[in-house]
């Protein structure tokens, strides 16, 4: 099929008289690249219509008034060639158009302007008799030649040259049609995409020879409006361009690649920016494997790991000058090792007096202090194979072994973590506190957990199993600046080697277990948990006990 364009016509009669007969065979035998093709038309009331060529583009005053239109003088000049050379072609064949306005210029896909709404004046008489609205009234009037405004006076050339003057106006303002003063035409006038215009030609002035053209076609005396075909000749002398519209189109449209290309390239490195600051956000809430199986949709299942290590921290708060016993045994962290059809290393860690702290400070001083302390731990167990499980108030959990596994290497790598997590909180400060002494204490136990995500939304990494429950236990019954751990934690370090560890003494701690603990065949010594010697602890150092019960 082929896409038309439908006029309709106000008519309450129609008759096909031998004089509308006359005036469709003089316009079907038109034929000129500048004219809006007459195809056919419908005699039926109330459904009289025009049918002609469809030109995709719009109305010229469609596209002079749209800003995203980038239209250099190159183009405006090729409007006004166009529409000087259709008129010419017209008046040639004695057809005074005398609807001569931008809304009955059309453009096509290639950027031609073509002249429509001409001739057929019978076919189109009772459409002339509606009302119109006071816009379009005026419209009307703006396009009419000074000698034309009585009623009943026939249209003429001259007109259709007076109404061209107010077109170059429109394409020269880009701007609706106004009966203005001439001297508007000489502003300077800027497309909106200067970056891509190279000529300077295309950001100066109206040429002065434009404006002349108007002033000429604009004279009150019809006689001395110079013809179409003068037109034509002049406007194609001034032309600075002298390229068709799809030649500069081509090169309007190789300058917009160029510069998508420049922006495509710098949003491309703002995405991989983005996702880069993305993808460290969501490490740093779930596992890499774990955060890449959601990503991709994978279904994520509760993986058991056989040993892991499980590290808590508990917090204390004291006043400036320690109990001796303190300043004796300065280094007191417990250590757990956590288990999810694997082997893993759990820690848990506390705030010794954090409730009293909280309850003598405000709120945002609270969350400043944990925020300082946390990231400065957040910055130490970067140089360990642990992942930090979550951090619940003054409680911090670190396991090791989970979610991947590193055989036994999960033990030291907590109870290595531990030691220097111990060792900065003796030079941390709270900022709103600055002399009072942070303390925490610690625990550590190793054994078998189960890991999985749980929850959809704010989704969350989450271990489960004694092995937890018993790190808590360490961290709970262990001693500010100290270390404790159990004895699963504490055969495996021995296995290692590297750590210096002493038994505490036997010490109860109530942990669910599945099965009694095999002691006796084992041939294990009885549950104790060990104390440091006194004296500062450097690295390598680590309480270890027995096995809880």
């Amino acid at each position: 099929g082929r896409t038309v364009a439908i006029k309709k016509i106000q008519a309450k009669t129609f008759s096909l008289s031998k004089t509308i007969r006359q005036e469709v065979k003089q316009v079907r035998e038109l034929d000129h690249p500048n004219l809006c093709k007459f195809i056919g038309g419908c005699v039926e009331v109330p459904n009289v219509a025009i049918v002609t060529e469809y030109c995709p583009k719009g109305s010229l005053n469609d596209v002079l008034l749209n800003e995203e239109i980038p239209l250099n003088w190159g183009f405006r000049f090729s409007f006004a060639t166009d529409i000087a050379r259709g008129m010419s072609y017209l008046h040639q064949h004695r057809i005074c158009h005398g609807r001569l306005k931008s809304p009955n210029c059309v453009v096509d896909d290639r950027w031609v302007c073509k002249i429509t709404d001409y001739g057929l004046k019978t076919y189109r008489r009772d459409d002339e008799t509606k009302t119109l609205s006071t816009y379009q009234q005026r419209l009307v009037e703006v396009y009419l030649a000074p000698e034309l405004t009585d009623s009943g006076v026939e249209p003429t050339l001259a007109g259709d040259v007076f109404s061209y003057s107010i077109i170059l106006l429109e394409i020269a303002t880009r701007s609706e049609p106004v009966p203005a003063d001439e001297s508007s035409v000489e502003s300077a006038w800027c497309p909106p995409l200067p970056e891509l215009i190279s000529s300077k030609a295309d950001t100066c002035p109206c040429p002065a020879d434009y404006a002349e053209l108007i002033r000429r076609c604009r004279a009150p005396n019809p006689a001395h409006r110079p013809a179409f075909d003068q037109i034509k000749k002049f406007v194609q002398r001034i032309n600075p361009v002298k390229v068709s519209p799809v030649d500069m189109m081509m090169s309007l449209m190789e300058k917009y690649s160029k510069h998508l290309e420049v922006l495509v390239a710098e949003r491309t490195q703002d995405l991989t920016h983005e996702k880069q600051r993305t993808d460290r956000l969501l490490y740093s809430m779930l596992p890499k494997q774990v955060a890449d199986d959601l990503r991709q949709g994978k279904p994520l299942q509760a993986q058991s790991y056989v040993s892991a290590t499980v590290f808590f921290r508990y917090v204390r708060v004291t006043t400036p000058r320690l109990p001796e016993q303190m300043t004796t045994n300065p280094l007191c962290v417990c250590v757990c090792v956590c288990v999810c059809v694997c082997v893993c290393v759990c820690t848990h860690s506390d705030i010794v007096g954090f409730t009293h702290l909280s309850s003598c400070s405000t709120p945002y001083q609270v969350v400043d202090f944990l925020n300082k302390l946390y990231t400065t731990f957040d910055d130490i167990i970067d140089n360990y194979d642990v992942y930090k499980v979550e951090t619940i108030g003054d409680a911090y959990m670190v396991v090791s072994g989970v979610p991947r596994e590193n055989g036994i290497l999960h033990a030291s790598e907590v109870a290595s973590m531990a030691l220097d997590l111990v060792g900065v909180c003796r030079t941390f400060r709270i900022p709103h506190k600055p002399n009072t002494q942070l303390q925490i204490r610690a625990g550590i136990h190793s054994g078998p957990v189960v890991a999985g995500v749980v929850g959809t939304k704010m989704p969350r990494y989450c271990l489960f199993g004694d092995t937890v429950n018993t790190a808590s236990r360490m961290e709970s019954t262990s001693l500010a600046l100290k270390i404790q751990c159990s004895s699963s934690t504490f055969y495996l370090l021995q296995e290692i080697g590297g750590y210096s560890l002493e038994c505490r003494g036997t010490l109860q701690v109530k942990v669910r277990r599945r099965q009694p603990p095999q002691t006796g065949s084992t041939g294990r010594p009885p549950p104790t948990v060990c104390i440091p010697p006194t004296g500062q602890r450097g690295h390598g150092d680590v309480l270890a006990g027995g096995e809880d019960r």
